[in-house]
Protein backbone atom coordinates (compact mmCIF):
# COMPACT_ATOMS: atom_id res chain seq x y z
CA UNK A 1 0.00 0.00 0.00
CA UNK A 2 3.01 2.05 0.75
CA UNK A 3 3.99 2.52 -2.75
CA UNK A 4 0.19 3.45 -3.92
CA UNK A 5 -0.79 5.58 -1.32
CA UNK A 6 0.66 8.65 -2.90
CA UNK A 7 -1.11 8.36 -6.11
CA UNK A 8 -3.82 6.42 -5.01
CA UNK A 9 -4.71 9.30 -2.33
CA UNK A 10 -3.78 12.41 -4.85
CA UNK A 11 -6.29 10.45 -7.17
CA UNK A 12 -8.65 10.50 -4.36
CA UNK A 13 -8.58 13.86 -3.42
CA UNK A 14 -8.78 15.30 -7.05
CA UNK A 15 -12.16 13.31 -7.30
CA UNK A 16 -13.00 14.87 -3.90
CA UNK A 17 -12.12 18.28 -4.49
CA UNK A 18 -14.21 18.39 -8.08
CA UNK A 19 -17.39 17.36 -6.65
CA UNK A 20 -16.60 20.04 -4.26
CA UNK A 21 -15.79 22.94 -6.64
CA UNK A 22 -18.84 21.82 -9.10
CA UNK A 23 -21.10 21.82 -5.33
CA UNK A 24 -19.78 25.28 -4.19
CA UNK A 25 -20.39 26.43 -8.07
CA UNK A 26 -23.97 26.13 -7.65
CA UNK A 27 -25.40 29.56 -6.59
CA UNK A 28 -28.82 28.52 -4.63
CA UNK A 29 -29.01 32.61 -3.00
CA UNK A 30 -29.28 33.97 -5.95
CA UNK A 31 -32.48 35.14 -7.03
CA UNK A 32 -34.17 33.53 -9.83
CA UNK A 33 -37.48 31.71 -11.07
CA UNK A 34 -38.54 29.12 -8.71
CA UNK A 35 -37.89 26.22 -11.95
CA UNK A 36 -34.25 26.99 -12.15
CA UNK A 37 -34.12 27.05 -8.33
CA UNK A 38 -35.68 23.75 -7.98
CA UNK A 39 -33.34 22.78 -10.49
CA UNK A 40 -29.96 23.85 -8.42
CA UNK A 41 -31.12 22.45 -5.44
CA UNK A 42 -31.95 18.82 -6.82
CA UNK A 43 -28.60 19.06 -8.77
CA UNK A 44 -27.10 20.29 -5.19
CA UNK A 45 -28.47 17.17 -3.55
CA UNK A 46 -27.00 14.86 -6.16
CA UNK A 47 -23.74 16.12 -5.69
CA UNK A 48 -24.09 15.65 -2.09
CA UNK A 49 -25.01 12.16 -2.30
CA UNK A 50 -22.61 11.27 -4.79
CA UNK A 51 -19.72 13.17 -2.55
CA UNK A 52 -21.17 11.29 0.29
CA UNK A 53 -20.93 7.67 -1.59
CA UNK A 54 -17.73 8.37 -2.58
CA UNK A 55 -16.07 9.04 0.93
CA UNK A 56 -18.21 6.10 2.42
CA UNK A 57 -16.60 3.61 -0.38
CA UNK A 58 -12.94 4.75 0.52
CA UNK A 59 -13.29 2.62 3.68
CA UNK A 60 -11.08 -0.37 2.45
CA UNK A 61 -8.38 1.96 2.17
CA UNK A 62 -8.24 2.76 6.08
CA UNK A 63 -7.10 -0.71 7.15
CA UNK A 64 -4.90 0.88 9.32
CA UNK A 65 -8.06 2.01 11.70
CA UNK A 66 -8.81 -1.29 11.78
CA UNK A 67 -5.08 -2.80 12.36
CA UNK A 68 -4.42 -0.12 15.41
CA UNK A 69 -8.36 -0.97 16.70
CA UNK A 70 -7.57 -4.63 16.35
CA UNK A 71 -4.07 -4.21 18.67
CA UNK A 72 -6.19 -1.93 20.74
CA UNK A 73 -8.13 -4.91 21.70
CA UNK A 74 -5.61 -7.10 22.71
CA UNK A 75 -4.75 -8.59 19.44
CA UNK A 76 -7.27 -11.71 19.69
CA UNK A 77 -6.80 -14.59 17.86
CA UNK A 78 -9.65 -15.65 15.17
CA UNK A 79 -8.97 -19.00 15.58
CA UNK A 80 -9.10 -19.21 19.20
CA UNK A 81 -13.28 -19.37 18.60
CA UNK A 82 -12.57 -22.65 16.72
CA UNK A 83 -13.85 -25.58 18.22
CA UNK A 84 -11.38 -28.25 18.97
CA UNK A 85 -8.48 -25.85 18.17
CA UNK A 86 -5.81 -27.00 21.37
CA UNK A 87 -5.81 -30.80 19.53
CA UNK A 88 -5.40 -29.43 15.62
CA UNK A 89 -1.98 -29.30 13.85
CA UNK A 90 -0.94 -25.31 12.89
CA UNK A 91 -1.32 -26.26 9.37
CA UNK A 92 -5.03 -27.46 9.82
CA UNK A 93 -5.80 -24.66 12.56
CA UNK A 94 -4.67 -21.66 10.07
CA UNK A 95 -6.45 -23.12 7.55
CA UNK A 96 -9.54 -23.55 8.86
CA UNK A 97 -9.73 -20.25 10.69
CA UNK A 98 -9.03 -18.07 7.84
CA UNK A 99 -12.26 -20.11 5.91
CA UNK A 100 -14.02 -18.90 8.92
CA UNK A 101 -12.16 -15.25 8.11
CA UNK A 102 -14.04 -14.46 4.66
CA UNK A 103 -14.66 -10.90 5.54
CA UNK A 104 -10.74 -10.40 4.77
CA UNK A 105 -10.79 -11.71 1.68
CA UNK A 106 -13.87 -9.49 0.54
CA UNK A 107 -12.22 -6.56 2.38
CA UNK A 108 -9.12 -7.35 0.19
CA UNK A 109 -10.90 -7.77 -3.15
CA UNK A 110 -12.79 -4.12 -2.86
CA UNK A 111 -9.24 -2.73 -1.71
CA UNK A 112 -8.08 -3.91 -5.06
CA UNK A 113 -10.67 -2.78 -7.20
CA UNK A 114 -10.46 1.00 -5.18
CA UNK A 115 -6.91 0.77 -6.06
CA UNK A 116 -7.10 -0.08 -9.44
CA UNK A 117 -9.22 2.59 -10.04
CA UNK A 118 -7.86 5.45 -8.50
CA UNK A 119 -4.09 4.21 -9.60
Amino acid sequence: MKYYCPIVLGNLLKQQASLMQQYTDINTAEGGDMESMKKAREEKDRLKTEISTLIKSLGPLKWVNKVIMWCADKMPGFSDKIEGCKDMDVDTLISTAMTGNASTYDMKETRKALIQKYK
